[in-house]
Order: C-alpha cells, then structure tokens, then sequence
C-alpha cells in the first residue's frame, strides 16, 4: 500500500481560539495480493 502524488497542506487559524490541521491528498495504490487488501478501495 502506498500513496503517490501526494501534497500535504498546514491549516492554522487564529480567531479568539486557534486551529492546527493537516490536510494530505493523493492517488492510493494498493496491492490486492496482499492479505487484508483484497477488496480495499473499491467502491460500490
């Protein structure tokens, strides 16, 4: 399993109380010959 293209974004706010977040996209690949993968990332 691994995750390719990937952009990470740091959230911070400041208004009265404070936020931190962090936000990660990308394109999953997942190797179906794996155990426990065999039916991840598909959607109905």
């Amino acid at each position: 399993m691994g995750l390719t293209n990937r952009v990470v974004s740091q959230l911070n706010h400041s208004f009265i109380v404070g936020s931190i977040g962090m936000t990660v996209e990308g394109d999953l690949i997942i190797d179906k010959q794996k155990a426990g993968c065999e039916d991840k990332g598909v959607k109905p």
